[in-house]
């Protein structure tokens, strides 16, 4: 069954994904942070997030 999970950055959302994996669960992330200030934070979080989506094969909607 898939779950839409709300993602502020890729570190906490790693434990999340695997854990909801194991139990059977199909996470899509969902990456919308509009109060992370500077800009050049909130551009480093979607960043890495797409680096760690792509690792695990994570579907995102930015």
């Amino acid at each position: 069954m898939e779950i839409l999970l709300h993602i502020c950055c890729a570190p906490c959302a790693t434990y999340t994904v695997k854990a909801l994996r194991s139990g059977g669960f199909d996470p899509v992330g969902y990456f919308y942070n509009p109060n992370i200030h500077p800009f050049t934070e909130y551009r480093r979080r979607f960043e890495t997030l797409q680096q760690y989506a792509g690792a695990v094969e994570l579907d995102v909607v930015y």
